[in-house]
Formats: structure tokens, C-alpha cells, sequence
């Protein structure tokens, strides 16, 4: 069930690309390039890691 249509669909993409992939230094959203900084205190940061939260409990379950 999607939490927020059309993003969690993305969301879920994203980390099977990532548990799938056998290269993942190279992924993007692993490894953000250098001046690529996160703002780890934003509301869309918490929403992305909430939401991988509830992904990654489905995909394990």
C-alpha cells in the first residue's frame, strides 16, 4: 500500500536498484559527489527516510 502515491513507488524503485546492484559505490544516492551536501534536518529528509523506513520493512517482510 503506498503511502504517498507516486512517490513511494519511486522510493521502492530505488532501494531494490539499490539491493540489487552489484556496483554500489557508484550509486548516487549512496554516495552524493562531492558539494552534493544533504541537509539532514529538512522536513524532505525525514519524509525520504521515513518513508524508506516503511519500504524497507515491506521488502523484508
Amino acid at each position: 500500500m503506498p503511502i504517498v502515491p507516486g512517490y513511494s513507488t519511486m522510493l521502492e524503485n530505488s532501494v531494490n536498484a539499490i539491493l540489487s546492484s552489484a556496483n554500489r559505490e557508484n550509486l548516487p544516492l549512496l554516495y552524493p559527489g562531492p558539494g552534493e551536501l544533504l541537509d539532514t534536518t529538512s522536513t524532505i529528509w525525514f519524509k525520504i527516510l521515513s518513508d524508506l523506513s516503511l519500504v524497507i520493512l515491506s521488502i523484508l517482510a
